[in-house]
């Protein structure tokens, strides 16, 4: 299969690239050096929390590929973008981020070149809130010209900005209050935001005074969807409120209504909120300052029975809304008939209610069948005497037009419990419908004021050019300098945001380069002629304003030539090697060497012995060299022979009682001590020597005894048996159990030894003995209890109970005292008279007659009149708290006090104040009038002012002036103060040996220099030689040792010549193969030295390519056609065999030949005109998909992803557009959300379901 060259061109490119990012290219280390040195360099602007960081390339010749990487903190900054520079031209580009890293790579063939131009822009956002410093790590990782050899190309390592990020200065908070309420009506508070760059969720304290309104309630303004609300009231008059939105909210309208009942008429209540607090997109949060006040404020005067008709005033065709009639100044109504009109034409009633509240015990009915009326009544069995709604009537507006439309209140019947009619006012609602428009914007179109100050972003309506949305961008000025070469500019960037995506435009207004101005010539790189060499320096014109190197030439001069000394005997002939002579210029210290004639040997007259004869080994002597250890005549000297010695006695053992003894007769060699000879001799055993013995364990009456012996010599023992000795018994009897009263006793004769015994006898019981009578258990006779006690006789030897009779005495009865009152008897109830027994104390009860009402003759005030409420007073009981003739006492009303301020805030600067006059009642303090009085702003008194900041040379300074009154600052430039120069050179570098010096004119105030001048360098003075890194050679590399010259002065290397020695050379075996060559890798031979163990490799050719770049392939197990993307490795789906096929998968991997590939990617069109395919499985290699992949695919339903690896940028435009509608679509969990926004937002209805 032909590839057409620019096709192939384009995808080295793109592996160069990816080689680059993989370090997989080693090319050759060589460093191209330029005129001047190539670099890297940055620049940056920041506003609002974004960073744009620049990079430029600086004197960058052929440059051919580079990878560099650049670090920065991604807990405090989030990346969002890089954009490559226009002079890039048709270099490959790739910027890649990865965990705080983003990693760039450039590629072009042809190599291209930049000076002062932008390579690339990387955008970052901020992720806090406030002020950071943020650190940037650049680091060039590669860099290679297009010979592929390394550019020395260089930046600067680290970047710190401070990034402000004012979060609070984005937000502007709105709070609307109520004027001319109706008392007892529920009013909307309105809370939103005027100035608003996102909301996800929010909260506040809302503090309002509960004896003048009463809380109702939050809820969502109807035009807001995906809002959620609660609140929880947390003391009294204090509730907090929540809400959070289901996406960002970046619209400036109110969204929450915020419902109170005014419970006063004729007053104004303060609502304030506290505790604002927000959180952004990025899940930031933000607490505003202080609080935010409104005020609810009632009319003076307010009609009985008013009915009110509330509802918008304002609406959207299709929009449903709510309209309430309410109640307010209710007389007292029993029952109500009543219908409310509507045009038919504009609203369609959708649903209706009755108020829980004022009608909680009612009977109601309500009817909607009638188009353009809803009937409805209510009657209730009393007086129904609290205000608030009375029903809730749902409403959508059908009519796209814009119409006005009425709802108006038509009362047939209204009474209270007495069947009286009651008179009613009414206030009825029209509400406008507007026209909706479904916008589709088209911008931006960035329309610029004439001096770029300002810029404005203009959106239009495709349908409906009177449709504008306006958006006013940031806009940030740039100004770069022109220079002598280059041209300046002043570069205008207009940002802003529009439907949260970034917008952007600039404006360039050129600045003409300046040219060069040519300076003095001046010396540099001025080198000394030296033996050999000659020497040279450069004359160079630089210009004076940029310092731009204009012409340079270089002036040589002559070697001057060596002048050798005597020399010096450096290496000492021996007897077999030549000695070295080595001479030394006495100008520059080289050396050069001759040969010094070897010596010979110098043989001695006499042999010497090299090693001594023993007894059983020889000898050896020979003539030795005087001078070295070279020998000759080797003569071998006989062994002597061993010396027998006298016999030892070794390992002797002495003979026991039971076992014999033995010992060794040993001969030793008197000279060299080895053993000769050893004979061993054995000794008998010489029996046991018993003694008397002894009773070890005594004999019984009826057991044997036993004796032991003992050998005196070992210790040994043994034993006899010793006869039993029998019985031996008392004469008379012993008494082994005592007789008693009841129990018989027990006699027998005992064994003296033992505890035997014989001839036992029973001895008989002895019988009691009766003693006197006892009396026990006495109890005493009560006022109601008779007593008694026990007669008992006991046993006088044992004493055991032998009788016992019980006797009985009669009760005494009570003996009771005169009684006291216990219970005093009162005006209406009974008293109690108690009476106690004398004897047991035990009591007894009588009633006392009640006592009647004792009145006084007089009023008693039981409540005291006040300003605003009635008094009480009535007769009371003298014994009781009984009253009767109970009489109002009239309210006294309020006596006015004199005028007093209050709430006195004093005028400022720049605000008035003011202050309340208020009256209160002298005798209850309470407020019976107050009036606002304002007062006007003073105005600024500015100070003479005081340097806040030193002007410098080059830079203004700024003088500051604040208000003697409020502190306030404003400031004024004060212009810069020029150069003051030194008269007399400043040396700014000593010159040294080999580098020239530097000196100049500096600026007494700052470090501007001027007149910059050369010093020249010193030159070496040399010291003696030295001998230094002598290395004995190997196997691979011969010895050396180095002869060195070192500067007197610095002590810097002047001359070093090395004398080598030869490498002993390797010796290496057959080798064997350590790494297989695959399809795209040569494999490794390792060979090894066997004398020091180096190893050597060769390369192994690679594996012959089955399948180039672009070649395709038919795979019937799959049904499918691929082409190769990497060769060996990486294929893309093309599209399948059979177009018919209802069910496909994208495998993982296929195998080809005997190569497996991944599958990566599925092509562009893939599976066009495949209109009976169903459903379709991405296995998980897939990390891209073409544009229109699976475009009118009407009946694919199910689409099965396992991979993980698929971006926005990697999914083409319309890649899943046109398939079914309700397609179902399941991805990996944590891809969910991010693979939704994918793939909606390339074609994918928002109908399918993704799980």
């Amino acid at each position: 299969m032909k590839r057409k060259n620019k096709i192939y061109q384009f995808i080295v490119s793109i592996v160069l690239v990816v080689s680059l990012l993989a370090g997989a290219i080693v090319p050759a280390n060589t460093i191209v050096k330029a005129d001047t040195s190539p670099r890297i360099w940055t620049s940056y602007e920041q506003s609002n929390g974004v960073v744009n960081v620049h990079y430029y390339g600086e004197g960058i010749v052929d440059l051919s590929s580079l990878q560099m990487s650049i670090k920065y903190n991604n807990e405090k900054l989030r990346y969002s973008e890089c954009k490559f520079g226009s002079e890039l031209g048709s270099t490959v580009t790739s910027a890649k981020e990865n965990q705080g890293t983003v990693n760039i790579a450039l590629v072009n063939l042809n190599g291209f070149s930049v000076d002062n131009k932008e390579l690339f822009t990387i955008t970052y956002t901020a992720d806090f809130v406030g002020n950071e410093q943020c650190i940037f790590e650049n680091k060039i990782n590669e860099a290679y010209d297009k010979n592929l050899s390394t550019i020395d190309l260089s930046i600067d390592s680290e970047l710190s900005i401070n990034v402000d990020n004012p979060f609070s200065s984005n937000y502007q908070v709105n709070f609307e209050g109520v004027s001319d309420a109706n008392v007892n009506d529920t009013v909307n508070c309105k809370f939103g935001f005027s100035r608003n760059e996102g909301v996800m969720s929010g909260s506040f304290i809302l503090s309002y005074d509960e004896e003048k309104v009463r809380f109702q309630g939050v809820t969502a303004n109807q035009n807001v969807e995906g809002l959620m609300i609660s609140y929880n009231k947390i003391e009294k008059g204090k509730v907090k409120v929540a809400y959070a939105f289901s996406k960002c909210y970046n619209l400036t309208m109110n969204f929450l209504n915020i419902q109170f009942v005014p419970l006063e008429k004729s007053t104004s209540s303060n609502i304030s909120l506290s505790d604002v607090t927000i959180t952004n997109e990025q899940l930031q949060e933000c607490t505003f300052d202080g609080s935010y006040e409104a005020t609810i404020s009632t009319s003076e005067q307010q009609s009985d029975n008013l009915f009110t008709v509330n509802g918008l005033d304002s609406i959207d065709s299709q929009e449903t809304f709510d309209v309430t009639i309410n109640l307010a100044g209710n007389s007292g109504i029993a029952s109500m008939t009543a219908y409310l009109e509507y045009d038919k034409d504009i609203f369609e009633i959708q649903d209706a209610s009755f108020s829980d509240g004022i009608l909680k015990n009612s009977f109601t009915n309500v009817s909607t069948s009638t188009k353009g009326k809803v009937k409805f009544a209510f009657m209730s069995t009393g007086n129904i005497k609290a205000d608030g709604q009375v029903i809730k009537l749902t409403f959508k507006a059908t009519k796209n037009e814009n119409v006005t439309g009425k709802f108006q209140l038509v009362v047939d019947e209204l009474t209270d419990s007495n069947a009286t009619n009651q008179e009613c006012n009414i206030s009825n609602l029209t509400t406008k419908v507007n026209k909706i428009c479904i916008h589709n914007y088209i911008g931006p179109d960035f329309q610029w004021s004439s001096d770029y100050s300002t810029c404005k972003a203009v959106y239009t309506c495709e349908y409906n050019s009177e449709h504008v949305v306006g958006i006013d961008c940031d806009v940030q000025t740039k100004r770069t300098e022109p220079t002598c070469e280059e041209d300046g500019s002043i570069v205008h960037t207009a940002t802003g945001k529009y439907n949260n995506e970034a917008i952007t435009d600039t404006k360039t207004e050129k600045l003409e380069a300046k040219g060069h101005i040519a300076g003095e010539t001046k010396i540099e790189n001025a080198t000394e002629s030296t033996c050999k060499v000659g020497g040279s320096y450069d004359e160079v014109v630089y210009c004076t304003v940029c310092g731009k190197e204009l012409s340079r030439t270089t002036v040589k001069t002559e070697a001057k030539g060596h002048k050798w000394n005597p020399g010096t005997i450096t290496t000492e002939p021996t007897c077999t090697e030549e000695g070295v002579k080595t001479f030394e210029c006495t100008v520059c210290g080289k050396t050069k060497t001759e040969k010094v004639e070897a010596l010979g040997h110098d043989w001695n007259e006499d042999c010497t012995v090299d090693k001594e004869a023993t007894c059983e080994e020889t000898g050896l002597k020979s003539i030795h060299c005087k001078r070295c250890d070279i020998k000759k005549d080797e003569t071998v000297i006989p062994a002597k022979g061993h010396i027998a010695g006298e016999k030892k006695i070794e390992n002797a053992t002495e003979a026991v009682c039971e076992a014999g003894g033995s010992y060794d007769e040993v001969v030793y060699c008197t000279v060299c001590n080895k053993e000769i000879s050893r004979k061993t001799i054995k000794t008998e055993a010489k029996g046991h020597k018993w003694n008397e013995g002894k009773v070890t364990t005594e004999p019984t009456c009826t057991e044997k005894g036993v004796k032991t012996f003992e050998c005196t010599v070992c210790g040994k023992t043994k034993t006899e048996k010793v006869e039993a000795l029998g019985h031996d018994w008392d004469n008379d009897f012993t008494v082994d159990k005592e007789a008693t009263c009841e129990e018989t006793g027990v006699k027998s004769i005992h064994c003296k030894r033992c505890d035997e015994r014989k001839e036992i006898t029973t001895i008989p019981a002895k019988g009691h003995v009766a003693g006197e009578k006892k009396i026990e258990n006495a109890t005493e006779s009560t006022c109601e209890n008779g007593g008694s006690y026990d007669e008992v006789v006991y046993c006088t030897v044992c004493g055991k109970e032998l009788s016992r009779t019980t006797v009985k005495t009669e009760a005494k009865g009570h003996k009771w005292n005169p009684g006291t009152i216990t219970t005093e008897p009162t005006c209406t109830e009974e008293g109690v008279k108690t009476f106690e027994c004398t004897v047991c104390g035990k009591t007894k009860t009588e009633k006392v007659e009640a006592l009647g009402h004792d009145w006084n003759e007089d009023f008693t005030v039981d409540k005291e009149a006040t300003c605003e409420e009635t008094g009480v007073k009535s007769i009371h009981c003298k014994r009781c708290d009984e009253r009767k003739e109970i009489t109002t006492i009239p309210a006294k009303g309020h006596v006015a006090g004199e005028k007093k301020i209050e709430n006195a805030t004093e005028a400022v600067c720049e605000a008035g104040g003011s202050y309340d006059e208020v009256i209160y009642c002298t005798v209850c303090n309470k407020e019976i009038s107050r009036k606002t009085i304002k007062t006007e702003a003073k105005g600024h008194k500015w100070d003479s002012g005081k340097i806040t900041k030193e002007p410098t040379c080059t830079e203004e300074g700024v003088k500051t002036f604040e208000c003697t009154i409020c502190g306030k600052t404003k400031t004024e430039k004060v212009e810069a103060l020029g150069h003051d120069w030194n008269n007399d050179f400043t040396v700014d570098k000593e010159a040294t040996c080999e580098e020239t010096g530097v000196k100049s004119i500096h600026c007494k105030r700052c470090d501007e220099r001027k007149e910059i001048t050369t010093i020249p360098a010193k030159g070496h003075v040399a010291g003696e030689k030295k001998i230094e890194n002598a290395t004995e050679a190997v196997c691979e590399a011969g010895g050396s040792y180095d002869e060195v010259v070192y500067c007197t002065v610095c002590n810097k290397e002047i001359s070093r010549k090395t004398i080598k020695t030869e490498a002993k050379g390797h010796k290496w075996n057959s080798g064997k193969i350590t790494k297989e060559p695959t399809y795209t890798e040569q494999g490794t031979r390792t060979y090894t030295c066997t004398v020091c163990g180096k190893t050597k490799t060769e390369t192994v050719d690679v594996l012959k390519e089955e399948y180039n770049v672009g070649s395709t392939y038919e795979d019937a197990t799959t049904n499918a056609i691929y082409r190769v993307i990497v060769p060996n490795q990486q294929v893309e789906y093309v599209c399948p065999i059979d177009k018919k096929l209802k069910r496909a998968t994208i495998p993982s991997q296929i195998k080809i030949g005997n190569v497996t590939y991944k599958v990566t990617a599925i092509g562009g069109n893939a599976f066009k005109k495949c209109k009976n395919l169903t459903s379709i499985t991405i296995e998980k290699n897939v990390s891209k998909i073409g544009s229109k992949a699976f475009y009118n695919c009407k009946k694919l339903k199910n689409i099965k992803i396992k991979s993980k690896k698929l971006t926005l940028k990697k999914v083409g435009k319309s890649a899943f557009k046109s398939i079914n509608k309700k397609a179902k679509i399941t991805v990996p969990k944590s891809k969910k959300k991010s693979y939704k926004k994918i793939l909606v937002k390339r074609g994918l209805s928002k109908k399918a379901k993704i799980k």
